[in-house]
C-alpha cells in the first residue's frame, strides 16, 4: 500500500526498481485504483452531510413527484415525437447520485403514470411501477405495439387514455374486467359491444373522441356511476332511435357534466320533432354542452328536464331560413321548458351578446333580506348561445321580457341599432343598459 503523500517517491523507487516496466506500471495502476475509490467513498459521506442529503425519504419522494407532468389527454407530442407527459425531470434525478436513484427506483409509485411514446422507455416504466396502481396514456403508432402489455394490466389501472391514428376494428381486451377504472379517454376506438364486461364500478369520467359504439343497455351498465361524459365527433349507433339514448341517459343518476358534440343522436331529416314518452329528468346534471344542428338540440331538449342545471352552453351549427320548421325561437322555448323549474321564480335575466354570433345569459333570482327588501343579485342559470344573426327579432319571446333587467351590447353594426332602437321598449323592467358608442 502506498504510504503517505510526503514518501510516495522513496515508495516508488524501492518497488520498482528490480521491477519490469509493464509491472511497474501494473502495480502504480492498481495503487492510484484505490486511491480512487477511498475519494469516492469519501465524497460520498461527505454529500450525505449536506442539507439536501438529510431531507427525510418522505419529503424528498414528495419532490420528486412534482417533478411528473399531469395527464394532457389533447396534447401533441414534442418535437422529438414523444409523449407530452414524458417525464424527462424525473429520469434527470436518477443521475445526480446513487442514493437518489437507488430512492427513485425503488419507490414504484413514481413511474406509476405511463405514456408512450416512445414505447421502450413505457415498457420500463410498466416494470419499475410493479404492483401500483397505474395512469396510462398511450397514442400513435406505438398503442399498437404498447397496448397488449397495457391490457395484461387492466386490473390495475386507474386511468386509461387511448389515442389512435386511425379506427381499427375494436379491441377484445376492453372487455375485459377493469374494476379500478376511474377515467376513460379514447380517441380513434371502437367500442366493444360489453365494455369492460360492466365491471368498472369505479368509473366515473369517460371522455370520447371520434369512436364508435351502441347506445344500447350494454353501455348503460358502465356508465351507470359516471359523473362526467363527454362525446365528440362520435358515431353513436341507435338500435331504436332517439330512445336509445333516453334509456342510456336516465340510467346515469349521479351524471353532473353532459357534453355532446356532433355525436350522431340519429334525427331523421325528412321527420319532424317526434316524441317518446314523457321527458327524462335528469336529476344531478350541472353542466350542459350541446353542439349540433337546430333540430337535432329541439329534439334533445324536449325529451329532458334539468331540475340542477347552472349552466348550458348551446352551438348550433346551421344557419336559420323563414322557410325552415326550426325557429330560433323554437329553440330557446325548448330551453326554457327543460328548464322550467326555472319559470316558478320569476327570475331576472341577464342578456350579453354581440349581434353577430354568440349570446351569453343567466337568470338570477333576488333574495328578500329579513327586512322584506331585495338582496344582491344571485345568479342561478348560465346560458350560453351560438346563434343567427335572425335570431334578433324573437328575442322577447325568448326570454322573460318583464324579468330582464340587464341589457349589455358591444356591437356597432347597423342591423343592431335598428332592432335596439326597435326593441328596448319591450323591456319594461330593465334597470341597466350599456350601449356602444
Amino acid at each position: 500500500m502506498i504510504p503517505p503523500t510526503g514518501n510516495i517517491s522513496g515508495f516508488v523507487t524501492e518497488n520498482i526498481s528490480n521491477m519490469d516496466f509493464p509491472d511497474a506500471q501494473g502495480m502504480i495502476d492498481a495503487e492510484i485504483e484505490k486511491l480512487r475509490q477511498r475519494i469516492r467513498v469519501l465524497k460520498r459521506y461527505r454529500n450525505d452531510l449536506s442539507p439536501i442529503n438529510r431531507l427525510p425519504r418522505e419529503i424528498l419522494l414528495l419532490i420528486f413527484q412534482q417533478l411528473i407532468p399531469d395527464l394532457d389527454f389533447d396534447g401533441p407530442l414534442d418535437d422529438d415525437g414523444r409523449h407530452p407527459g414524458f417525464p424527462s425531470n424525473l429520469l434527470n434525478v436518477t443521475y445526480v447520485s446513487q442514493g437518489w436513484r437507488s430512492m427513485a427506483l425503488e419507490s414504484s409509485g413514481l413511474w406509476s403514470r405511463i405514456v408512450s411514446p416512445p414505447f421502450r422507455f413505457a415498457k420500463e416504466m410498466l416494470a419499475r411501477s410493479r404492483d401500483t396502481c397505474l395512469e396510462v396514456d398511450v397514442r400513435g403508432d406505438d398503442a399498437k405495439r404498447f397496448l397488449p402489455c397495457v391490457f395484461g394490466q387492466l386490473s390495475r389501472i386507474r386511468v386509461l387514455a387511448i389515442d389512435r391514428n386511425e379506427r381499427e376494428p375494436a379491441f377484445e381486451e376492453l372487455d375485459w374486467p377493469a374494476p379500478l377504472l376511474e377515467t376513460l379517454s379514447l380517441h380513434r376506438v371502437v367500442l366493444p359491444r360489453r365494455l369492460f364486461a360492466g365491471q368498472c364500478q369505479k368509473l366515473k369520467q369517460v371522455y370520447l373522441r371520434q369512436c364508435v359504439f351502441r347506445w344500447s343497455y350494454d353501455v348503460s351498465t358502465p356508465f351507470r356511476n359516471l359523473i362526467t361524459l363527454q362525446l365528440k365527433g362520435c358515431d353513436g349507433r341507435l338500435p331504436n332511435g332517439l330512445p336509445s339514448v333516453l334509456f342510456v341517459l336516465e340510467a346515469m343518476p349521479l351524471l353532473r357534466k353532459l357534453q355532446l358534440d356532433h355525436s350522431c343522436l340519429g334525427m331523421p331529416d325528412d321527420l319532424g320533432i317526434a316524441k317518446f314518452g314523457p321527458p327524462v329528468v335528469m336529476p344531478s346534471l350541472v353542466d350542459l354542452e350541446f353542439v349540433d344542428s337546430a333540430k337535432e338540440c329541439v329534439q334533445f331538449l324536449e325529451h329532458f328536464i334539468f331540475p340542477k342545471i347552472q349552466s348550458a352552453r348551446f352551438g348550433i351549427h346551421d344557419s336559420y331560413y323563414p322557410t325552415e320548421s326550426i325557429r330560433p325561437s323554437d329553440f330557446c322555448d325548448a330551453i326554457r321548458r327543460s328548464f322550467q323549474h326555472r319559470q316558478d321564480e320569476q327570475p331576472y335575466v341577464f342578456i350579453d351578446f354581440d349581434f353577430g354570433r354568440k349570446l351569453r345569459a343567466y337568470t338570477a333570482v333576488p333574495p328578500e333580506a329579513a327586512n322584506g327588501s331585495s338582496g344582491d343579485i344571485e345568479p342561478r342559470l348560465q346560458l350560453k348561445i351560438e346563434y343567427w344573426p335572425t335570431f334578433l327579432p324573437d328575442l322577447p319571446r325568448i326570454f322573460h321580457t318583464q324579468y330582464v333587467w340587464a341589457y349589455h351590447s358591444v356591437t356597432r353594426t347597423i342591423q343592431a341599432k335598428k332592432y335596439l332602437g326597435s326593441s328596448l321598449h319591450r323591456f319594461v323592467t330593465c334597470r341597466n343598459v350599456q350601449l356602444p358608442r
